[in-house]
């Protein structure tokens, strides 16, 4: 995938979570490392990367890139960071709109050869909210990432005591099973298994 290889033709700053190296992109013009790393901390802090099958890693991934970005255009216009409540569209980055109709309907109307007043939907969707904190809020900001580790251990060592039958199959398991590697990555990189993925964990183990 992109994320995981550079790009030389844009702005990028490698974001390290855990074992993965992600390429990020950012605004050009932005090269003032301790502001990307201090935007990169909040948004740490706000929506932590999430591992899981069917691309969840990838979506969660470009997500947060989403509001790097907006951090850092922020930044960039008021010499600042934001704090507070920040909207992200419900599933933006896979569900889009088609730029035909998208343009169109910023103005009231949609596109089918000639236009027409658009439609309201039946519900709105609720999309996601994000709380920004300050750079005061992180605890100990400078070694976030210890923090980080820290509380990913502790995460790894809670989830091992109470599923320890789990974690012993997966451990049994890693050298011949891609099912097994996968998910004990997923485990190893935040430290605890969705409810999602302990379902599928304990269905292959019953297998």
């Amino acid at each position: 995938m992109s994320f995981l290889k550079p790009d030389p033709k844009r702005n990028q700053t490698i974001w390290k979570i855990g074992k993965w190296d992600f390429y990020t992109n950012i605004p050009d013009g932005i090269t003032d490392l301790k502001v990307i790393n201090e935007a990169k901390a909040i948004v740490d802090w706000s929506i932590p990367q999430a591992f899981g099958p069917h691309g969840t890693h990838y979506y969660s991934f470009v997500t947060r890139e989403y509001v790097l970005n907006l951090i850092l255009n922020y930044y960039r216009i008021h010499r600042r960071f934001p704090q507070g409540d920040v909207f992200v569209g419900d599933q933006w980055c896979w569900q889009q709109p088609s730029t035909k109709n998208y343009g169109a309907s910023l103005f009231g109307f949609e596109w089918a050869g000639v236009f027409k007043i658009a439609k309201r939907p039946k519900e709105y969707p609720q999309g996601h909210w994000l709380s920004l904190p300050t750079l005061e809020g992180i605890e100990d900001k400078e070694n976030l990432s210890t923090i980080n580790g820290r509380n990913r251990e502790n995460r790894r060592a809670q989830w091992r005591a109470k599923y320890s039958k789990e974690y012993h199959w997966l451990q049994t398991n890693y050298g011949k099973s891609k099912f097994a590697r996968a998910t004990y990555r997923c485990l190893d990189a935040v430290g605890y298994l969705t409810k999602e993925q302990l379902k599928d964990l304990r269905e292959e183990i019953s297998s």
